[in-house]
């Protein structure tokens, strides 16, 4: 018996897919269906390719996520929960690799984890006809750019070139003063101001506790309670809105001055038990601290050396051997 999908899309899942817009994110808050939406536009997108001589509608696809933890445990699990290998086609474990077949219709979907800028050479031999990047706010924007030009190569010319192309995202909100923020909100990376015309569709929807909360007859009562949440995760992740903000806050928020800095000059303990350690960070701009661990477990900072535009050999030479 052939297997039947029915699959009705959020209203705004709708309209993200209606949009032929060459590059489309879809944002909202955990739980609101993205990942499906995103899943079955592959396969409707596939659908719509025109037939080859054969009389096949052939297509290949690239779903990316952050790392390959994530792939795995997230992304393939949602497509395979879907559309089950044995009845839609075959999937490959090994190459991640899903190779899409009912019907006339022919997909080569590949999975791949790319964590930062060093995996755009990764792409540089793709032929593909669109691709999706899933939870996109963690991807590179250099991979984003990579991409854009694998895509619209498959099929080729000489096969009749593919009907459409594009590449698309879905993703929890992405704070305010990242790249993907600007992009989204049609404004200049560069300085976060200026308008940016880049013909993005962007669809956003409601918030987990609206009225209009979409994918809710799929969740479990009181997903979207607020009880015990951070105010940041409820903007985020219930109520679908940008994270605030991280520029001027402290890297280690619990730091205090009046506990962590000493109020008089530490004193190193020349016992021989416990060893002065030098932290070292090599490169072009050179640095070291001095530490030791005092009877009490507490890591001391003795001191430190810093340099500008300076060879690791003369910097130890004139910063790190006389602070010693």
């Amino acid at each position: 018996m052939a297997l039947e999908i029915n699959y009705e899309p959020p209203p705004t899942g709708r309209l993200f897919m209606l949009s032929n817009a060459k590059m489309r994110v879809l944002m909202g808050p955990v739980g609101s269906g993205k990942s499906v939406t995103c899943c079955f536009e592959i396969i409707r997108r596939a659908s719509e390719q025109q037939p080859d001589t054969r009389g096949k509608r052939r297509s290949r696809w690239a779903v990316v996520r952050e790392t390959a933890r994530q792939l795995q445990d997230t992304t393939i699990k949602t497509f395979l929960d879907w559309f089950p290998p044995g009845e839609c086609g075959d999937f490959m474990r090994t190459t991640k690799t899903y190779f899409f077949r009912m019907g006339d219709v022919e997909a080569e979907i590949m999975f791949r984890a790319l964590d930062d800028a060093d995996d755009v050479a990764n792409l540089n031999s793709l032929e593909l006809t669109g691709a999706w990047f899933n939870e996109c706010r963690d991807i590179h924007p250099d991979i984003v750019d990579a991409m854009s030009k694998r895509i619209g190569r498959f099929p080729s010319k000489k096969d009749g070139g593919p009907t459409w192309h594009g590449m698309w995202g879905d993703t929890n909100p992405p704070t305010m003063d990242t790249w993907w923020y600007y992009q989204m909100e049609g404004l200049d990376p560069k300085d976060g101001v200026s308008p940016n015309d880049n013909g993005w569709d962007v669809f956003k929807q409601p918030s987990g506790r609206s009225p209009y909360a979409e994918n809710i007859d799929n969740l479990p009562e009181g997903y979207y309670d607020t009880q015990g949440r951070s105010e940041e995760y409820i903007r985020v992740y219930i109520d679908g809105e940008y994270g605030l903000s991280s520029a001027g806050m402290p890297v280690y928020k619990y730091f205090r001055p009046d506990y962590h800095m000493a109020k008089e000059r530490l004193r190193c303990f020349l016992n021989g038990v416990r060893p002065v350690v030098v932290g070292m960070d090599l490169g072009l701009t050179p640095a070291a601290v001095l530490g030791q661990q005092d009877p009490r477990g507490r890591a001391l900072i003795l001191g430190e050396a810093v340099s500008f535009d300076m060879g690791v050999q003369r910097f130890v030479r004139t910063m790190l051997k006389p602070l010693l």
